[in-house]
């Protein structure tokens, strides 16, 4: 009994992981607009981009204040994200803007913004 319990709660903490970590980033274009746009950003997005030589699903850019606060791309899996991200990361790093990886999504931006996409 108490080996089943053991493994019954290992299984819940794992379920509750991935909930956390897949509910971070928006799951596609459409939503990722209307996350950032509620948060009072405006949002052109190009569902049908090819960015830096790799096919991608949609790359997105947003505005705050008429300034340019973040710049996202939804790669169609997570290896051509990994490999992009580095190229976005050096791409932005002059602006001093963070780069993260979230799953299929690369994101570039200020600090404030990127929580505003991720959260």
């Amino acid at each position: 009994m108490k080996k089943c319990m053991k493994i019954m709660s290992i299984i819940a903490i794992l379920a509750c992981v991935a909930v956390v970590f897949v509910a971070c980033a928006p799951k596609d274009g459409q939503a990722a607009k209307e996350k950032l746009e509620k948060a009072g950003y405006t949002v052109q997005i190009n569902e049908t981009p090819t960015s830096r030589g790799i096919y991608c699903d949609c790359e997105l850019g947003a505005e705050k204040d008429g300034e340019s606060v973040l710049y996202a791309v939804l790669y169609v899996g997570t290896d051509s994200a990994k490999n992009a991200y580095s190229n976005i990361a050096s791409e932005f790093k002059d602006e001093g803007w963070k780069v993260e990886q979230k799953g299929k999504w690369v994101i570039a931006g200020t600090e404030e913004a990127i929580k505003a996409f991720t959260k």
